[in-house]
Order: C-alpha cells, then structure tokens, then sequence
C-alpha cells in the first residue's frame, strides 16, 4: 500500500466530517471558507481514491491517519 501525506488541514476536516459535522460546519470550526474547505476536502479524496467525503473519512480512519 503506497505511503498517503495528508497535510494537517486535510487532516482536521477529515476529522470534524467523521466527527459528522458539514462543510459549513466545519468552515465555521476552522474560521475558513467553504470554497476553501471544499479544496481540502478534493484534495484529500484524490490522495485517498475517495468519492466522497464520507468514504474518505473512513479510509483515513482506518489507515490511522486521523483520530475521532
């Protein structure tokens, strides 16, 4: 299995959308954008073959690259 970088902003979403919170909510947690959160949210599905935000959630739980 190939060796996934998720920086900690990807990190901290992936973690609040497994948590169940929304893109807003999230936006709103992180003091971001929506449009931003959306880039972090694209960017961790690719780098996860994710898609979507839940699958990606889920992959990045079970990979240990995040913590609920």
């Amino acid at each position: 299995m190939p060796v996934i970088h998720l920086t900690d902003r990807e990190q901290e979403v992936l973690k609040w959308a497994a948590l169940g919170k929304t893109r807003i909510d999230i936006g709103e947690i992180m003091c971001l954008s929506e449009h931003t959160i959306d880039t972090h949210i694209r960017r961790a599905m690719r780098k996860l073959d994710a898609n979507n935000i839940t699958m990606a959630a889920f992959r990045a739980l079970h990979m240990g690259l995040i913590q609920s």
